[in-house]
């Protein structure tokens, strides 16, 4: 029996190329002191506070080293949104700080600017109402600024789907509202002021958009893609014109025959060329298979929807696709607990045949995340759980990079071989060669039990 997995969709960075192209690094030292190694990569360091559960991490990189790590921890009612930046001059993290009074938060994100500055954005949940807020984070100040609401004064089930920045600092936030639809927000950094929101699509009823994804390229302009649930599912896409300052028609992903869709994924190359990816499923039946679908900037058009061959029969693959600084696409995704990968190449315009990772400890593969680094090498972060003789459930940390001399990915490396209860992993790289990653972990602290029973962990390591 396979082990639970979250369904939410897993947050992955993707703001300017400029920023996305060169993304995480970091680690420093702290709690749980000391923090003793659990890697095969450097060392893992506790982050959290210590006291109530702390879940939901997510990571934000700069390309000269800074990072930001923003998570949940309290109790049910009390959970605040918390921080801590790392200094790569200093080389260490500094303390963890609240990101204001609003209790009851889960499912904080993080971005990070050119300029340095942090964007937060999480879900308040207050009396049975969710709401959508963001806050900055401002390094020359040293202190978060004011949240704002971001969703519309009269929804109450509001999600924040995804955040991206821009190379001038501009930041876009992506939330959705049942009965509402879904909407982005735009922060202009020369004005310092949040604009209106930007309606993708609007609802009515009980219809519901979710699993929104950003992509900014190198010019500032933004791609938003979603899924919608009405009398039937369905993946669109907008684009938005930095010059024009307007959004483009929506485009529909198409498929062959009604059925099931789920969360796509959306990334961008320097050029502006953009991968769109989802699954999609007969409905009543449990398998699924990924679909493609690729925009060209110069033509200024998204071509054919294309279906990944043999890339099927998972019924939530959790599919995540990066483009690398020539346009090529990296694509992952689960299939029966394994690890698949396949390409696009450029050049050819063809897709290579899926090709499955190895495994290691009969490991299942879970809560995977994709990046591409500055000098556009893809990096897969994953969880591998392992059934004990027991029956008990080991989890671990693996990562792998692409190795062009060999056309696939690399064996797979640990990162973590400590044995307790692991999701929620994040991370990003920066331009110097490092990798950075976030998690929750539940269990044993440094050789005793924490006063806290879920902790945020993380990791810096040379790919």
């Amino acid at each position: 029996m396979t082990p639970p997995s979250s369904t939410l969709r897993a947050h992955q960075h993707k703001t300017t190329v400029a920023l996305a192209l060169s993304l995480a690094t970091v680690v420093g030292a702290l709690a749980c002191s000391p923090a003793a190694p659990r890697t095969d990569n450097g060392d893992s360091t506790r982050l959290d506070h210590g006291s109530g559960d702390a879940f939901n991490p997510d990571i934000a990189v700069h390309p000269d080293g800074r990072a930001t790590v923003v998570w949940a921890q309290g109790s049910t009612s009390t959970n605040k949104a918390y921080a801590r930046h790392y200094d790569p001059v200093m080389g260490d993290w500094g303390e963890p700080g609240a990101i204001g009074p609003a209790l009851g938060v889960y499912r904080p994100m993080v971005e990070i600017g050119d300029d340095g500055r942090s964007l937060a954005a999480w879900i308040h949940r207050e009396e049975g109402a969710e709401r959508a807020f963001a806050s900055y984070y401002n390094p020359n100040e040293g202190g978060w600024e004011p949240h704002v609401r971001l969703g519309s004064e009269y929804a109450e089930h509001e999600r924040v789907d995804d955040i991206a920045i821009d190379h001038e600092s501009n930041a876009y936030v992506m939330w959705s509202s049942l009965g509402y639809g879904v909407g982005v927000r735009r922060f202009d950094a020369e004005t310092q002021r949040w604009g209106d929101t930007t309606w993708l699509q609007e609802l009515e009823g009980d219809t519901d958009t979710r699993y929104g994804v950003l992509a900014v390229d190198a010019e500032g302009n933004v791609f938003a893609g979603w899924n919608y649930l009405n009398d039937y599912s369905g993946v669109q896409v907008r684009r938005y014109d930095v010059k024009a300052r307007t959004w483009g028609a929506a485009v529909a992903m198409e498929s062959p025959v009604q059925g099931e869709h789920g969360a796509p994924d959306l990334a961008v190359d320097p050029a502006g060329d953009a991968m769109f990816v989802w699954a999609f499923g007969l409905e009543d039946e449990e398998v699924s298979t990924i679909w493609a679908k690729r925009y060209d900037a110069s033509a200024d058009e998204w071509g054919a929807s294309v279906a990944l061959e043999g890339a099927g029969d998972s019924p939530w693959p959790g599919v995540r696709v990066v483009l690398d600084n020539d346009g090529n696409a990296f694509v992952v995704w689960t299939l029966d607990d394994t690890l698949y990968s396949s390409q696009f190449l450029v050049d050819s315009g063809e897709w290579t045949p899926p090709v499955a990772f190895e495994s290691q400890y009969g490991q299942r593969a879970r809560d995977h995340q994709l990046l591409v680094t500055a000098d556009g090498v893809a990096v897969v972060l994953w969880v591998g759980v392992e059934l004990t003789d027991n029956s008990l459930w080991d989890y671990y940390l693996f990562w792998s990079r692409f190795t062009p001399k060999t056309g696939g990915f690399s064996a797979p490396q640990a990162l973590d071989l400590g044995k307790d209860y692991k999701a929620w992993p994040r991370f990003g790289a920066d331009g110097l060669g490092h990798v950075m990653a976030a998690w929750h972990e539940d269990g044993i602290c440094c050789g005793e039990f924490s006063d806290t029973y879920s902790s945020i962990w993380t990791a810096r390591w040379r790919y």
